[in-house]
């Protein structure tokens, strides 16, 4: 039996290539004690992009666990806040969905929902999406990307405004918008568009 103690942000710094200069990453990591022992865990990875403001940390975390758990903010204190935690913690949900698919399923264990309480936060389409992904791919598009040098990032921004392109074409402005509040794509992808402000 375990208990969780805390949800809070972890910074790692590494070192970039050549130049030396510092890098960091961001994790959002979670204590566990079992027993007597204490131990970290990863929740998510924040990536490098991660820009909240350090003293907002305890504030993001604890807004991400009252999300987790249920407890709707009906007037924020803080948008920005709001916004990130909705996100982190629509990810965190997505990958206990993930988790749950791999395990084994036994017969007899059902529960009974009321449809009537739940609720759709987020709700993000992907018909298009996966339709102009598995296209981009029969192209081999993401193979040339690479071969020309492309990286992770350059590859997601440019497979985003493609398929952004092809499912409502606007300006770039209006793309990017359509990729970070109503495209399912970075999920798709497992890339997050709403890290970043631009193309």
């Amino acid at each position: 039996m375990y208990f969780v103690l805390a949800m809070y942000i972890r910074q790692t710094k590494t070192s970039a290539s050549a130049s030396g200069a510092p890098y960091y990453s961001y994790r959002l990591v979670n204590s566990e004690r079992m027993g007597s022992k204490v131990r970290q865990r990863t929740l998510l990875n924040l990536g490098g992009a991660f820009s909240v403001p350090r003293e907002m940390w305890p504030k993001l975390c604890a807004r991400i666990e009252e999300i987790l758990s249920g407890q709707l903010s009906l007037r924020p204190e803080d948008e920005e806040i709001e916004q990130a935690a909705q996100r982190y913690a629509a990810q965190l949900l997505a990958s206990r969905g993930n988790a749950r698919q791999g395990e084994k399923e036994t017969s007899g264990d059902f529960h009974e929902v009321d449809v009537n309480s739940l609720e759709l936060i987020r709700p993000r389409s992907v018909g298009i999406e996966h339709i102009g992904l598995t296209s981009l791919k029969w192209l081999e598009l993401p193979d040339v990307l690479k071969a020309v040098g492309f990286n992770g990032v350059e590859s997601a921004v440019a497979i985003g405004s493609i398929i952004a392109r092809m499912a409502e074409p606007g300006s770039e402005t209006a793309t990017w918008q359509w990729l970070r509040e109503r495209s399912g794509l970075g999920e798709l992808i497992d890339f997050d568009y709403e890290s970043f402000s631009s193309m």
